[in-house]
C-alpha cells in the first residue's frame, strides 16, 4: 500500500470516511495514518479495541454491479483453506456510500511487514530457507484444496495472449489447480511468512502464482534467479509456462494504464524466454 497523500483528494476522503465508519462500527480505534492501496480502491488501517488489542481493518470500495462474486468475498471464503498462513477475517460488514458499495473487513493482524510496499520488487531481500519452504509449503497445500472459484479462465488467457503477443497457444494439456491469483511481493510478509489478499484466489494453471512472482522480480535478478533456481518444474512444464503467460498479460494490461513501467521490457522477454511455442 501506499500513504494516502499519493492518492487522488476524493479516493482518500472516500477512504478515509468508509474507515472512520467502520471502525466506529467494529468499536475500534484507528492507531495509524491510513494506508491506501491500488488506485484508492481499498485502504487499511491498525485499530485498537477497548483493552489496547490490535487488528487491521480494511475496507474496499467499488460500483454497485462490481460489488459481488468471487473478488468481493474473497477473503472471508480463504477461511476454508487449511495449511496456509493468513489473516483471519474477524468480522465484516457492508453498506452503500454515495455512488459505491462499501466492505469493510476486521482482520486479524500479524507480525512482519511487507516483502515491498509495491507490488514488483526494487530491492533485494533477506528470505531464509524456513521462508521459502513456508511458501512452498502453502501453495501445495493451496493447489490441492477443492473450489469452483476461478482466478482465470482458458478463454481469457488465450486471448490475451493473442491481443497482446500474437500467439495461439494450446491450453488442452494444462493442468489446473487452486491458487492465490495475485502472488506479489506486497502481499507477502517477512520474516514470519504470510501470504495476504485473497480476493483473487481460485483455479488458475499449475504454477502460475510461482511463475507471477518470478515476473514480480525481474527488476532484482538474484531474486529472479532464486525463484528459477528453487521451483525450475514450474518453468519447465507446460502449465507453469502458460501461468506465465496469463499473469504477464495482467501486467501488461496494468501497465496500459501507467503502472509497472520498468516491467514492460523484462516481462516481454520474460514471454518470449519462457511461453510455450505456438
Amino acid at each position: 500500500m501506499t500513504a494516502a497523500a499519493t492518492v487522488g483528494a476524493d479516493a482518500g476522503r472516500r477512504l478515509a470516511t468508509a474507515l472512520t465508519r467502520a471502525s466506529s462500527h467494529f468499536e475500534r480505534r484507528m492507531v495509524d495514518a491510513p494506508l491506501i492501496g491500488w488506485h484508492g480502491r481499498t485502504g487499511g488501517v491498525r485499530v485498537q479495541d477497548s483493552r489496547g488489542e490490535d487488528a487491521w481493518l480494511r475496507v474496499v470500495v467499488a460500483r454497485p454491479e462490481l460489488a459481488r462474486g468471487d473478488w468481493w468475498n474473497g477473503n472471508v471464503e480463504a477461511s476454508a483453506i487449511d495449511g496456509v498462513r493468513r489473516p483471519a477475517v474477524l468480522a465484516w460488514h457492508e453498506w452503500a456510500e454515495g455512488p459505491v458499495s462499501v466492505r469493510a473487513e476486521l482482520m486479524e493482524l500479524l507480525p512482519g511487514t511487507v516483502c515491498s510496499p509495491t507490488p514488483e520488487l526494487h530491492r533485494g531481500l533477506d528470505l531464509d530457507d524456513r521462508w521459502w519452504s513456508e511458501l512452498d509449503e502453502g501453495l501445495a497445500r493451496l493447489a490441492a484444496h477443492p473450489t469452483e472459484r476461478r482466478s482465470t479462465t482458458a478463454e481469457s488467457i488465450a486471448h490475451r495472449s493473442h491481443v497482446l503477443f500474437g500467439a495461439r497457444h494450446d491450453l488442452s494439456g494444462v493442468e489446473w489447480t487452486t491458487a492465490h491469483g495475485d502472488l506479489h511481493w506486497a502481499n507477502l510478509f517477512a520474516p514470519e511468512f504470510a501470504l495476504l489478499d485473497w480476493e483473487a484466489w481460485g483455479l488458475a494453471p499449475a504454477g502460475s502464482d510461482i511463475a507471477g512472482l518470478y515476473l514480480h522480480s525481474l527488476l532484482v535478478p538474484d531474486v529472479a534467479n532464486a525463484i528459477l533456481e528453487r521451483f525450475p518444474d514450474v518453468f519447465a512444464s507446460t502449465s507453469g509456462r502458460i501461468g506465465l503467460v496469463f499473469h504477464a498479460s495482467r501486467i501488461l494490461a496494468r501497465a496500459m494504464g501507467g503502472d509497472y513501467p520498468d516491467l514492460i521490457d523484462p516481462v516481454h522477454e520474460a514471454v518470449r524466454r519462457f511461453a510455450p511455442q505456438t
